[in-house]
């Protein structure tokens, strides 16, 4: 998968946005979250995805894009229980594979 950070701010900003991207991502890498913001989080997230899931169209493409990259579509039922399985433990490991400041590219258009 691909995980991107989208910014818009004028060009003597552009330092001061990359450093607080990166001190969060840091953030995310030392502090492991609450069950309490995780579970928010993942209200959020289930919300998003049923609002979108109204959108038939968009749907329907994204179920084949799904099946043309992976021979699999999946149900919404079973997108929702691999959230709710989430754990703020794996959440911090996932962070610490992913979001070093070695591991990211950054495409900055001026």
């Amino acid at each position: 998968g691909v995980f991107c950070i989208y910014f818009g701010t004028g060009v003597e900003d552009i330092d001061t946005c990359l450093h607080l991207i990166y001190k969060e991502l840091k953030q995310l890498r030392d502090t492991k979250m609450t069950s309490l913001q995780l579970s928010a989080a993942k209200k959020q997230l289930i919300g998003q995805i049923g609002v979108a899931s109204d959108n038939y169209e968009n749907n329907a493409l994204n179920m084949g894009k799904t099946f043309l990259h992976y021979n699999m579509c999946e149900s919404q039922e079973t997108l929702f229980k691999r959230i709710e399985a989430l754990t703020p433990e794996g959440l911090l490991e996932i962070a610490n594979e992913r979001f070093t400041e070695e591991g990211l590219s950054t495409l900055i258009y001026k």
